[in-house]
């Protein structure tokens, strides 16, 4: 599960058109299933105060630094038009979508299904 873990560094221009640093993190997630209104099997999820409308925009490079096999890995996935983005200021997160050309492979795997979760048990529980 640490292994899904990773460091997000990225770049973008701040209202004066000044570059801006800025850094978070986030995990790597395989879906196994997929939602009609969430139709995504791999991505990475993170922080919408990391990554938002503001560093998502076409042509964004994002760095990501993770451990596997105790060794180190960078990798640079590019906002394009056909990765899907989903992010929420309210909820704090965004989720974007990650393709095998991206060549991450160390994916925190979860299936919903194995809650069980209906309404009414969501009802009496504390989160």
């Amino acid at each position: 599960m640490e292994n899904s873990v990773c460091t997000i560094h990225y770049e973008r221009f701040d209202e004066n058109n000044k570059i801006e640093q800025g850094s978070g993190s986030g995990f790597f997630c395989n879906l196994k299933i997929n939602f009609p209104d969430f139709p995504l099997k791999y991505c990475i999820f993170t922080n919408n105060h990391v990554l938002n409308d503001s560093n998502l925009k076409i042509g964004q490079i994002i760095n990501l630094n993770y451990l596997k096999d105790n060794k180190m890995f960078k990798n640079k996935i590019q906002i394009t038009e056909k990765r899907k983005i989903f992010t929420h200021e309210n909820l704090d997160y965004t989720c974007i979508e990650l393709f095998e050309s991206d060549n991450i492979d160390n994916f925190l795997e979860i299936d919903p299904n194995i809650y069980n979760y209906t309404k009414k048990s969501l009802n009496n529980i504390n989160l």
